[in-house]
């Protein structure tokens, strides 16, 4: 779906607006793409392997398609929140990746707007959440480094759902 959507919306920027992007911003493209898809598919799994009757998978459905919008910071910037609902999209696993996208996308452009302003990018990357908070502003290494350790932990998790073999949920008859 990924792929899909970007080669559309990239022929599309294409030739509306002229914009067309190097080849390093495609290698990181793709990159942040596999990454969102596997931390999506794990989390996606711990969350489905707990649901048992369709009315629930829509009750969660709604849920996390109403809420995903705002914990990545898509509809409202992270820098326009209080602290409690900046502290809640800074343990969403979806926001890493979301700001590795904003990097990916926007640094060379952010760049040359604000050249020789360093306190200025800073800011803006804060308040865009373009890059994460935590002490300081992380480098796109260390989001790479957060989204791969949640990856991880997302991966011994299902595997300890798997072994357990769903003791302890009851079955819809």
């Amino acid at each position: 779906m990924q792929v899909a959507v970007f080669a559309v919306m990239a022929v599309y920027f294409m030739m509306v607006d002229g914009l067309s992007l190097t080849v390093e911003n495609l290698v990181g493209l793709v990159w942040v793409m596999l990454l969102s898809a596997v931390l999506s598919t794990i989390m996606n799994a711990l969350i489905l392997n707990r649901i048992e009757t369709v009315d629930n998978l829509s009750k969660v459905a709604t849920i996390v398609g109403t809420a995903s919008g705002f914990l990545v910071g898509g509809y409202i910037p992270i820098g326009s929140l209080p602290d409690f609902a900046q502290t809640l999209m800074k343990i969403t696993p979806s926001f890493y990746v979301a700001t590795l996208f904003r990097q990916v996308l926007m640094n060379k452009t952010i760049s040359s707007s604000f050249a020789g302003q360093s306190a200025v990018i800073k800011s803006f990357d804060q308040e865009m959440g373009i890059r994460a908070q935590w002490g300081h502003l992380l480098t796109g290494l260390e989001s790479n480094l957060v989204v791969l350790g949640l990856i991880g932990i997302g991966c011994l998790l299902l595997l300890a759902q798997v072994l357990h073999g769903g003791e302890g949920r009851t079955k819809a008859k």
